[in-house]
């Protein structure tokens, strides 16, 4: 047997383990894409209209308030420099998930509005210096085709280093996991061949996302650190290349997680806490915000500029919430 032989047949395994009752990773047609089942119906359309009205409140606190985070973190950076005390800039790092052809020049204005004002680098960047000037990381979840289709040829034209995570269970299918909005039904994952194409470029960097995108908290532990093995051994037999960044799907995470991942062999995991990145200190965990072509260009500006770090507390709150264990810790201290 080949490696690429072995390779299938290691992917076959993982999706005949998706019927043990710790998976839940195939949630059939109904979970996978909410809401599609359930489009009619007299009252759908007020309860939609509602629900935009709803999320469009909740953007504009957001908005606000990262404004006025944004002018009260520049304020005290000019006044401790008027002191001589240096502020360090942070990265942030930037995370998509599918670019539709319909979003594509939305996507290619915010790459634009990067070049101008911003340093592009690599999501594990490091560096022994301070950060003088505005540092941006891109990544992109699920490895849609449409990223590759629509999203890399933007970032190759102006010599962006981004970072895929791939849930690599799913090559060459639609996603197999429930999804948390519609715009992603139709996506489909990119296959194999393609993988091992685009590991070719210097310029993007394959990380893991698992192999069937659990929520990694409510699986066994012994089915967590497979997933975090596996994917490992499955996406580096494919492109021949070291994988040593992973994602947790949905930002699902717990001490115990972060543990293993150090473990069987990550250099860095990323979450979904909007949380500026210090490269200096070369933490294990980094946060990241997230981003998507729709956002308005001062939406996406505070975004790229770290003033959605208010929210870190709330996102650690709510994740803390959704925590089963009694003995949960948000966040370890050893990293």
């Amino acid at each position: 047997m080949d490696n690429s032989d072995a390779i299938s047949a290691r992917c076959r395994l993982w999706h005949e383990r998706r019927t043990e009752p710790d998976q839940a990773c195939d949630p059939g047609p109904d979970r996978r894409c909410q809401g599609r089942e359930r489009q009619a119906g007299p009252d759908v359309a007020s309860t939609r209209s509602l629900a935009w009205i709803s999320a469009a409140m909740k953007d504009g606190v957001k908005l606000a308030l990262s404004c006025l985070y944004f002018v009260a973190t520049r304020t005290q950076r000019i006044v401790l420099r008027m002191l001589g005390v240096a502020v360090p800039l942070p990265l942030v790092i930037l995370y998509y998930h599918g670019i539709s052809a319909d979003s594509r020049h939305s996507f290619a204005r915010q790459m634009s509005s990067l070049a101008r004002w911003a340093k592009v680098v690599p999501a594990d960047f490091r560096t022994s210096t301070a950060l003088s000037s505005p540092t941006v990381a891109i990544t992109f979840d699920d490895a849609f085709v449409s990223t590759f289709d629509y999203a890399l040829p933007q970032l190759s034209a102006r010599k962006f280093p981004c970072t895929i995570f791939v849930p690599c269970g799913n090559l060459g299918r639609r996603p197999g996991w429930p999804m948390e909005n519609e715009a992603g039904c139709d996506e489909v994952v990119v296959t194999a061949a393609r993988l091992r194409q685009q590991s070719l470029d210097p310029l993007v960097v394959l990380g893991s996302h698992g192999v069937t995108h659990p929520r990694f908290t409510e699986i066994s532990s012994e089915t967590a650190r497979a997933e975090l093995s596996d994917s490992r051994d499955i996406i580096s037999g494919i492109t021949g290349t070291d994988v040593r960044l992973f994602a947790f799907p949905y930002g699902d995470h717990d001490c115990g997680l972060i543990r293993v991942c150090q473990e069987v062999g990550y250099t860095h995991v990323f979450t979904i806490e909007p949380e500026p990145v210090d490269p200096q200190a070369d933490a294990f965990v980094r946060g990241r915000v997230s981003v998507n072509p729709g956002d308005g260009r001062l939406v996406f500006f505070l975004k790229a500029s770290g003033a959605y770090a208010w929210l870190v507390p709330i996102s650690r709150l709510k994740r803390r919430n959704r925590a089963s264990r009694e003995d949960y810790v948000p966040y370890p201290e050893v990293i």
